[in-house]
């Protein structure tokens, strides 16, 4: 059998999803995500005979299924923390990014 995966977000993956067959049997679906990205990528998995096929007769319906990634709250790669000139109290701090000279 041959396994084809499409999706509709590329973007999402530095590998993109594909099926490898682990025995006659089993199967994994194998992915790398792209560094920095998040959302949801539709899939659509389709299953021919022993060979790469466009002829509608031998490939099966898609199989659908979804990859959602959630977006991470990281910290700015370079941040500093420093007090709030325009604030009333002292103890109010702002986050800004800073640039490296």
């Amino acid at each position: 059998l041959i396994f084809r995966v499409e999706t509709d977000n590329d973007a999402l993956f530095s590998i993109p999803p594909h099926i490898q067959r682990t025995s006659t049997e089993n199967a994994r679906l194998l992915f790398e995500l792209a560094e920095d990205q998040c959302g949801v990528a539709n899939l659509q998995i389709f299953v021919s005979e022993d060979q790469e096929t466009t002829c509608p007769s031998q490939v099966t319906m898609p199989q659908l299924s979804q990859i959602i990634v959630n977006c991470v709250n990281d910290p700015p790669p370079d941040f500093l923390l420093a007090a709030c000139p325009y604030c009333c109290s002292p103890s109010r701090t702002s986050v800004g990014t800073t640039r490296p000279s």
